[in-house]
């Protein structure tokens, strides 16, 4: 409803003002498919841009007034738009822009676990502009600058799950000026140039410094944390740097070190929750710091950083949102003693049993009295889908599995029963999903609370179990010598099949988002042998039975007797994240006495229109104990295809016309099949794969044994323009109908070009034909040779093209030739009217 005016230039033809959403990702923590108008326009290919016309009020040469309509909150820009399409630009930084924020009026479920996961709801006033329902991605929420991925959105409420606190160490980054010497007292610093979360205070940036604005050389960071010390006691603590460091504990030095020396220290902390500050300066060259240490008289080590926060657990932090790039206005209610601690919430001595909030800033509280503690580490290895307990201290009173969630990489597992071992530490028994082979994020959800922390002592990071790899025998013991025969093969830990069929498989869980990589899977086969030819494929995968495709080998050069003797396959399994194959190496022999034979087979001429036509062969395999005798007119033991290079066409019917087992031959059979209606021309080997009453054996082959002739019989056009460019349509019958498998050269002893095949049926094909730079030096006659389907041969056509330059059209003008830079300009070009006359083609 408010009015907005536009200043600027050249308004006199503008006819419309567009406000422009920005709908490319920015931050956002909920990813969906993007919405675009089909009339929008991109600034940058990764720009998306959702268009909302508006009718001006007013319009004078340099100024527009219009009314904002009812839409989402965010960042526009504003468009205006000629009569003839032609787009405004802006000629200074930030003109065009307009905001318009929301306002955040009030939260719940603001308090929860430091391991996060508890939903926070934030709402809006019914009269302020709302969340960005129709491209949900575009609104961002933060605690801090800790992510909160969005869940749910509607109009005027979000709902967001807040990531983990722990594990975080909050890192501020400020530029020095150039030849700064000594080591300035970075602890009272303020206004960073960098403030984000480091994993821990062991980094090392080499010459490169912690990234824009903050080069490689004269910078200083301080890297602030909270650990929580399991007993008062000695600490020793170990410093590195490169150049300048210190180590500040509740405000008090107690450390500093100076390149090239590593320093330490010995000193007596209290029991509970420490602040720790690091500061660091670089001068030039490479830039390093790392800090450990050693509790009691044990040995130095890697500090627990996966227990580490980046502030005081318990004190409210600040929520931002944005919506499409624009800071929501925050208006939440003061409130006090709000109570924190609960009933089961342990004691500790360093968190507030309440907190006070201070509106209008809308704040979310990390909190150890809410976070649920497991009380005794997960399984390290799962082997199957057996259920395993989970014992731990999870604040809820509630007996409902319905209050509780288990999750393996996202995926939900099952609560099975909920046993009190005793009345502080309840035991959950679970069933793991199936998944992958692998290491895998586990989050256990405890209603109103958020996600459980690993036991405390425990040196895991994030909470992770790794599921094992297993690999059966196969089902079937052997097949043909020419593959063409699938297999299943049972065991654990597969990577499933896509709906694509494609064997991948990658995680979706944001809390993890530091090790994403760690987790990607992808399951490979390797055949090892020392025959060349084999190739296996995953045709299919559950997580526990693997369908494997030995497919035919197409590239049949040598022809093996009926009497060689068997080859023995090996082969194994592998996903990625497991590092290695599998426990050893499976077996499947490639035997002749699995393997079809022809003993004949149709060799005669056959026209490309094969409607209704028949072939009859005859085929042996020695593997009789796999068939039974069939009668005449019964469904053959055989599926028949024909090849034509990579092409396949079904012999279909396939039908028993007599058929016997003995004991010397094994199983015989004469069959016929229908030829498909159509054929392309070529010469085509016949495959057929036998199929026993337990399972298919596989291929056999009979090369080039059905001959498929082309007819060419008319040509449209006979002369050409130099500059190619003529549809030309050949007629005849035997060409492929897919236009892609169809070649047309135009060549003579000295020259070949190829045009490009536009179109194909059975009866004629649609070439453009190509650029003959020699023909611009006069005509130029080029014979046309047509390879009618992917694996046959050039034929000559009987015809030719004549490229003549006195043809060729030329171009006189471009009119206009000037346009707005924003695009949108109609251009007329003019032809040379005493050139050829153009007829569309």
């Amino acid at each position: 409803g408010q009015e907005v005016t536009i200043s600027g230039e050249r308004f006199g033809q503008v006819v419309e003002v567009q406000l422009r959403e920005r709908t490319s990702h920015m931050g956002g923590t909920m990813h969906s498919e993007m919405h675009t108008d089909t009339n929008s326009r991109s600034s940058t290919s990764s720009d998306v841009w959702a268009t909302i016309p508006i009718t001006f009020l007013e319009r004078s040469r340099n100024s527009i007034t219009f009314t904002v309509p009812q839409v989402s909150a965010g960042q526009y820009t504003v468009t205006l738009r000629k009569f003839n399409d032609e787009l405004s630009i802006a000629n200074s930084m930030g003109a065009g822009n307009l905001e318009l924020p929301l306002v955040i009026s009030s939260t719940t479920g603001f308090i929860g676990s430091r391991e996060g996961g508890n939903p926070l709801t934030l709402t809006t006033p019914d009269s302020s502009v709302g969340f960005n329902v129709t491209h949900p991605e575009q609104n961002a929420v933060r605690i801090n600058t800790l992510p909160c991925e969005v869940v749910d959105v509607s109009s005027h409420q979000l709902t967001c799950l807040p990531g983990p606190m722990s594990g975080r160490v909050l890192a501020e980054y400020w530029q020095l000026t150039s030849g700064t010497s000594g080591f300035p007292a970075i602890e009272t610093f303020s206004s960073p140039d960098i403030a984000r979360f480091e994993d821990s205070v062991d980094l090392n940036w080499s010459g490169d410094g912690p990234g824009e604005p903050v080069r490689g050389d004269y910078f200083a960071s301080r890297f602030t944390f909270y650990l929580q010390l399991p007993a008062a006691q000695n600490y020793t603590f170990e410093l590195f740097c490169d150049d300048h460091c210190a180590v500040f504990v509740n405000n008090i030095r107690i450390l500093a070190a100076d390149f090239p020396q590593t320093e330490y220290v010995t000193t007596r902390l209290p029991e509970g929750q420490q602040q720790f500050v690091v500061t660091h300066t670089e001068d030039a060259g490479a830039a390093r710091i790392r800090l450990r240490w050693a509790i009691g008289t044990s040995s130095i080590k890697d500090m627990p950083w996966h227990r580490v926060t980046p502030v005081l657990s318990g004190e409210p932090m600040a929520i931002s949102v944005f919506v499409n790039g624009a800071e929501a206005v925050q208006d939440c209610p003061s409130q006090q003693n709000i109570p924190v601690k609960l009933p089961t919430s342990p004691d500790n001595a360093w968190e507030s049993e309440t907190v006070d909030l201070q509106g209008p800033t809308c704040s979310y509280i990390y909190s150890a009295y809410r976070t649920p503690v497991l009380a005794a580490p997960l399984p390290g290895i799962i082997s199957s889908a057996s259920p395993f307990e989970v014992t731990g201290l999870f604040l809820a009173e509630s007996m409902n599995a319905t209050d509780y969630e288990f999750r393996v990489d996202g995926v939900l597992g099952s609560i099975d029963s909920i046993v009190h071992g005793n009345s502080t530490y309840p035991t959950l028994m679970v069933t793991p999903p199936p998944l992958p082979a692998g290491k895998w994020p586990v989050t256990i959800s405890v209603a109103g609370f958020g996600y459980a922390a690993p036991v405390q002592q425990d040196t895991q990071s994030r909470l992770d179990v790794r599921y094992s790899l297993t690999v059966g025998n196969p089902v079937k013991p052997a097949g043909s010598f020419w593959g063409g025969f699938e297999v299943e093969v049972p065991g654990w830990g597969f990577v499933p099949s896509d709906s694509d069929g494609s064997d991948e498989y990658e995680h979706d869980s944001d809390e993890y988002e530091h090790d994403s990589d760690e987790y990607e899977q992808v399951m490979s086969l390797e055949v090892t042998t020392s025959n060349p030819g084999f190739e296996a494929t995953v045709v299919s995968a559950t997580d526990s039975l693997l369908t494997v495709r030995f497919s035919r080998i197409v590239d049949h050069d040598t022809v093996i007797a009926q009497d060689s003797s068997s080859r023995t396959v090996g082969w194994r399994v592998k996903v990625d994240n497991t590092g290695s194959w599998d426990a050893g190496q499976f077996q499947l022999e490639f035997d002749p006495t699995y393997t079809p034979f022809f003993t004949s087979s149709p060799s005669s001429l056959v026209s490309p229109d094969t409607s209704g036509t028949s072939i009859e062969l005859s085929w042996n395999v020695k593997a009789r104990t796999e068939f039974e005798a069939l009668p005449a007119g019964a469904p053959s033991n055989a599926s028949i295809e024909l090849q034509s290079g990579p092409n396949f066409y079904p012999c279909t019917a396939a039908t028993v016309r007599s058929s016997m087992v003995d004991s010397s031959n094994g199983y015989s059979e004469n069959t016929t099949c229908l030829l498909p209606a159509y054929l392309p021309a070529s010469n085509y080997t016949i495959w057929l794969t036998a199929t026993g009453t337990s399972y298919t054996l596989g291929s056999g082959f009979a090369g080039d044994k059905l001959a498929v002739p082309i007819t060419i019989t008319n040509i449209s056009h006979t002369t050409s323009s130099a500059a190619g460019g003529l549809t030309i349509t050949l007629g005849g019958l035997g060409f492929s109908t897919n236009a892609s498998d169809v070649v047309v050269t135009f060549s003579n002893s000295a020259l070949s070009y190829q045009g490009f095949v536009m179109s194909a049926s059975a009866t004629s094909i649609s070439v453009r034909t190509p650029r003959v730079p020699e023909a611009l030096e006069g005509p130029t006659v080029l014979d046309v040779f047509v390879t009618p389907s992917h694996g046959a041969t050039p034929q000559p056509t009987g015809f030719a093209v004549t490229f003549d330059t006195g043809i060729t059209p030329r171009v006189l003008s471009v009119s206009p030739n000037r346009g707005s830079t924003a695009g949108g300009t109609t251009i007329t070009v003019s032809i040379d009217p005493d050139g050829p006359q153009l007829d569309g083609s």
